[in-house]
């Protein structure tokens, strides 16, 4: 059986892609670079739903269930607050950038994560964090201790995107638009 690893995602504008961008040239130089992979701009995303190995004859079922889901999410704006190492600072995975509000990532988050669960697919267990990996740490005894950087940036919210990750990269499989008053407003 052909399978994907896949999740749901949301990726940034292109102005807050760029604004990111233009942060991690200036994080790299706090973190050394031998500590940190960082992350290609091409990739920046929000998780809101992880699905994991899932059957490519399943991607259709999946966008049927996703894309009605999607049009009554409303778009929303969101900022970026602080990077901060993610989960947290005793023991980091990556370096994130995290929404000063998260309450319209996890209204977008629930009502995909319910409508794919009642499907019959297997979500992950793992409360939900709103983040935007800018990189990982390739070894956490590489992990300087450190203060939490403000962050000013904004973005819009207009749309999911399900990816599969293959060889380091995210690969689009669709694209579902957010366009109703529903959760996320």
């Amino acid at each position: 059986m052909d399978v994907a690893r896949t999740f749901l995602a949301l990726d940034p504008d292109e102005a807050l892609r760029a604004g990111l961008a233009a942060l991690e040239q200036r994080l790299r130089a706090h973190f050394p670079y031998a500590a940190v992979r960082w992350t290609a701009p091409a990739n920046y995303h929000f998780t809101l739903v992880f699905l994991g190995q899932v059957a490519l004859a399943d991607i259709p079922r999946i966008q049927a269930c996703v894309t009605p889901v999607a049009a009554t999410l409303a778009p929303f704006r969101y900022r970026l607050g602080a990077v901060r190492p993610f989960p947290t600072a005793r023991s980091p995975r990556v370096i994130a950038a995290l929404p000063a509000d998260a309450s319209g990532f996890l209204a977008w988050q629930q009502a995909l994560a319910a409508a794919l669960a009642g499907a019959g697919f297997a979500i992950e267990r793992r409360p939900f964090r709103a983040h935007l990996s800018l990189g990982r740490w390739r070894s956490r005894s590489g992990c300087p201790p450190t203060a939490d950087f403000a962050l000013d940036l904004e973005g819009s919210a207009t749309q999911v995107c399900l990816y599969e990750s293959r060889e380091g990269r995210y690969w689009p499989l669709f694209d579902a638009p957010c366009r109703g008053s529903g959760p996320g407003a």
